[in-house]
């Protein structure tokens, strides 16, 4: 199958106690199977400080969601993007769905957090990669807890931090 690469140059991030609805561009990116059984791999993210201010730490989420975005799902921060990293990439027949915006946002799960990418967001840099197969965050279909995560800033962050993000996902 063929990876392919989440880009937002640069979004503010808010914060968000768990539970709660986003905003649009307010948060990194959900993605979300685009079937009831598509297998979705995370390899990699990384999170990059924008920020003005000399303390600006982003508690940054990766995490399962307890309420899934639906209708009008788009990217709504401007240049961002969802790209096949190998231009020969074939089309798939139910794509994933990833964005930063929808009629219904996602909501993250209390108790499913997956990974803790927090930063400064003044100068700061967060890089993830999973070393093995085996170590990528799975998402399988597209329910509840189950099909969809998203990257969001958490309680005590400081809300509207500037960041640059990027994630490399494989549909498989």
């Amino acid at each position: 199958m063929a990876r392919r690469i989440i880009n937002l140059p640069t979004v503010a991030m808010s914060v968000y106690a768990d539970t709660t609805s986003y905003a649009n561009s307010s948060y990194g990116f959900y993605i979300q199977g685009g079937s009831t059984t598509q297998q979705i791999k995370i390899h990699e993210i990384s999170i990059l400080g924008q920020a003005s201010s000399t303390s600006s730490p982003v508690f940054a989420l990766l995490a399962r969601d307890s309420t899934i975005a639906s209708t009008s799902t788009t990217y709504t921060t401007a240049g961002a993007s969802d790209a096949p990293l190998d231009t020969a990439t074939a089309a798939l027949s139910a794509p994933a769905i990833t964005a930063n915006g929808a009629s219904t946002n996602p909501q993250r799960a209390a108790t499913l957090k997956l990974l803790n990418l927090s930063l400064n967001a003044f100068g700061g840099i967060n890089f993830w990669r999973a070393n093995k197969w085996d170590e990528c965050p799975t998402l399988l279909g597209s329910a509840v807890n189950v099909g969809e995560v998203s990257l969001s800033g958490f309680t005590g962050g400081t809300s509207g931090a500037l960041v640059g993000i990027h994630c490399i996902y494989e549909p498989l």
